[in-house]
């Protein structure tokens, strides 16, 4: 059985709720993403992934492809990058 995972993604550049609208929307359009929320005050989005499979450079690249960076991920797997809080890796 697949675990959902939550994750916690860095995003900085964010002037607005419109900007945090914008990444929300393209976070939640990666296949995986089950539910994408982002917090303009702390410059954070918080993810529910389907499983492990999920990469991180989609999710970093879904941010930087609406003009906005997250600096602390690279390109591995979720189960390595950024900041997991929950699931089997």
């Amino acid at each position: 059985m697949n675990q959902s995972i939550e994750f916690t993604l860095p995003i900085s550049g964010m002037t607005c709720a419109s900007c945090a609208a914008h990444i929300e929307k393209a976070l939640n359009s990666v296949e995986g993403v089950v539910q994408a929320n982002v917090n303009l005050a702390t410059e954070r989005a918080s993810l529910q992934l389907s499983g492990p499979e999920v990469k991180t450079i989609y999710l970093v690249q879904a941010v930087q492809n609406v003009g906005f960076i997250s600096p602390q991920c690279g390109s591995n797997d979720v189960g390595n990058g950024c900041n997991p809080q929950h699931g089997t890796y």
